[in-house]
């Protein structure tokens, strides 16, 4: 019996540890998390976060972002490869890293397997795809065919629900307009009058030779 009540006393001691570090986690990502912009401050929160819960994908997925803003590439890649190892099914992961080598002009075969696993899990989820659009729009020209592909339906998603509005401001601000008008006119009915109304072109121009 005396050995019994050690051991529950341990085990109750361990348990009482667990939860109150968990609980100062929980607080430090709030902290993080409310900064309105990157800064050293939330970065440092956050590390202290995935230190007292290292398997929180979210709290790496946010200390990556904070690492990718102030820190670089490379520190941010390897959390988001943490994130991963944690949990290798939640796309929010895939989707970053896919935007993170775009960001780095890495336009190669690790960011379209980030796109498409990205896409394979997370399939209806509208933030998610919303990222993936602006991936493909911020870097469309530099990125290969085989990429174009892979983001081309987040694109088209987005456009054709709720986040349309902010899609389209965003391809406004951004100056791809005239890539709207050539490419993605089907997912917004009335686009394409628009395009013309605006003399954009909606498909490329093709050149005829004269008969002879």
């Amino acid at each position: 019996m005396k050995y019994f009540a050690i051991l529950t006393i341990v085990v109750l001691l361990g348990c009482g540890f667990f939860a109150t570090s968990q609980l100062f986690a929980s607080a430090y990502a709030t902290v993080a998390n409310r900064s309105s912009q990157p800064s050293e401050t939330a970065l440092n929160a956050s590390r202290l976060a995935t230190r007292l819960a290292p398997g929180k994908v979210e709290y790496l997925h946010t200390r990556a972002y904070l690492e990718e803003s102030l820190s670089g590439s490379a520190p941010a890649l390897e959390t988001y490869h943490q994130s991963l190892a944690a949990n290798p099914s939640w796309p929010n992961t895939w989707a970053a890293i896919a935007r993170h080598h775009a960001r780095y002009n890495n336009f190669d075969d690790k960011m379209l397997t980030a796109v498409v696993r990205s896409q394979a899990l997370g399939p209806y989820e509208r933030t998610l795809q919303y990222i993936n659009a602006t991936v493909g729009v911020d870097y469309w020209y530099q990125l290969s065919p085989a990429l174009r592909e892979a983001l081309q339906p987040s694109i088209m998603f987005s456009l054709s629900h709720e986040a349309a509005k902010p899609l389209l401001a965003y391809i406004n601000t951004q100056g791809r307009t005239r890539l709207f008008c050539r490419r993605f006119t089907a997912a917004v009915p009335g686009s394409a009058k628009w395009c013309e109304s605006a003399r954009l072109p909606t498909a490329p121009r093709q050149t005829t030779r004269p008969s002879n």
